[in-house]
């Protein structure tokens, strides 16, 4: 049986600062040119040791959780070890999974030594990987499958890139957004249960492990700032502008960038005003029951940029064309 529940906004005690420290990041010379930057300043995940990993477009930087820097790993290129830009990171076992762009995963060890590099494609599916998460020694990826004559938005593959099944119909977003750049997926594993989020659409399905839909929710309602699309007035301005009125439709309100983890919550990173000269990233906890959720969260003049066993907030203080100096706030919040 379905559920379908709104959720309205659960009232918490402010966010408090548990350690404010300066991480100094190199810049990466050979980033991908973007369409659009929205970014916070860094993205910041928890490593082994306490280690936190600040990923660039082609390689990562180690710190210690003072922000100490320990090492640099990577480079553009396509050798072991190499990146084209990582996407996302996650930890399993004793590895470390980064996503790199298109559809690729390397595997370093816990003393972030190269391990190998796995490919997820083939004729049946995109050759883009949005997200993925990583349990019971299976990979479950955001990423469009075409099987049967049906769109399918979840494929699950073995640790050696074999593929395994599919499943979650891709419709479920399209009855919102026809455009599928407005709707690529967001996937994050918490506690034997996958939840799943499209880009432009305020609401969290919560799946089992085999991909029957358990329940979902609508988060938002009263803040949201919701995209407006018209099939015919986006054709027309895409003739007129080309990628330029895809960006403008993308960054007409609010997105979800990623959902993370926070201890045993899902943490749904969402970026406003994208269109603007300082874009927003703030967040929203849902707990994983789906029973309450957090309103928007945004700490003036921080950035959301990752969550684990604690949510870090970052500003940028001052940055050249070699490095980036930023602040860290270190948070624990009351749900």
């Amino acid at each position: 049986m379905l559920f379908f529940l709104i959720l309205t906004p659960y009232l918490f005690s402010e966010l408090s600062i548990i350690k404010r420290f300066t991480i100094e990041t190199s810049v990466d010379s050979n980033s991908r040119p973007r369409l659009f930057h929205v970014n916070p300043p860094i993205y910041i995940y928890e490593g082994f040791n306490k280690d936190l990993i600040v990923p660039h477009d082609t390689y990562f930087e180690v710190f210690d959780n003072n922000g100490n820097f320990k090492k640099r790993i990577g480079g553009f290129g396509k050798g072991p070890g190499d990146f084209t830009t990582i996407i996302s990171i996650k930890t399993y076992h004793n590895q470390l999974l980064i996503q790199d762009h298109p559809n690729k995963i390397s595997f370093f060890n816990k003393d972030y030594t190269f391990n190998k590099r796995i490919f997820f494609g083939g004729v049946d599916c995109s050759n883009f990987i949005d997200y993925f998460d990583v349990l019971r020694d299976k990979i479950y990826c955001s990423q469009k499958s075409y099987l049967d004559e049906k769109i399918r938005a979840i494929r699950v593959y073995n640790l050696n890139g074999k593929f395994i099944k599919s499943f979650f119909d891709y419709k479920l977003g399209t009855k919102f957004y026809p455009e599928f750049n407005l709707i690529h997926g967001k996937i994050v594993i918490q506690t034997n249960h996958i939840y799943y989020a499209f880009q432009s659409i305020p609401r969290l399905w919560q799946l089992d492990l085999d991909g029957d839909v358990i329940k979902f929710i609508d988060f938002g309602a009263d803040n949201w700032k919701k995209i407006y699309y018209s099939k015919s007035d986006f054709a027309k301005e895409k003739k007129e502008k080309g990628k330029i009125a895809l960006v403008n439709l993308i960054l007409s309100g609010d997105y979800i960038y990623q959902l993370r983890k926070w201890k045993s919550n899902i943490v749904v990173h969402i970026i406003r005003d994208g269109l603007e000269e300082n874009p927003i990233n703030c967040f929203l906890v849902i707990d994983k029951q789906l029973k309450k959720a957090s309103p928007i969260i945004l700490r003036k003049g921080y950035s959301f940029s990752g969550a684990g066993k604690y949510i870090y907030l970052t500003k940028e203080s001052r940055s050249n064309s070699k490095q980036k100096i930023c602040e860290v706030l270190v948070c624990e919040l009351k749900f």
